[in-house]
């Protein structure tokens, strides 16, 4: 239960960050630009901004999936599976 502790309050600050922050910035942007009938501005926020997350998602994986036999060794075995 200690680790699901650890875990979960990083987790939890990261779905705050992913929930409240980045695509309520986005959202705000892109209605903006329609609402002064800039559709041309709104579809270059939107499209800008999918590329971001996207290569924010896949930077974070990159980065995590070699580090994830490490913190599977730091933090012990699981002893459900066969993680190694």
């Amino acid at each position: 239960m200690a680790y699901y502790g650890y875990a979960y309050t990083i987790y939890g600050a990261l779905v705050v960050l992913a929930t409240a922050g980045l695509p309520v910035a986005i959202s705000r942007l892109v209605s903006e630009n329609i609402a002064v009938k800039q559709y041309r501005n709104a579809h270059k926020v939107f499209h800008i901004s999918m590329i971001m997350m996207f290569l924010l998602g896949a930077g974070t994986v990159f980065n995590m999936l070699p580090r994830s036999k490490t913190t599977n060794n730091a933090f012990g075995k699981c002893g459900r599976c066969t993680c190694g």
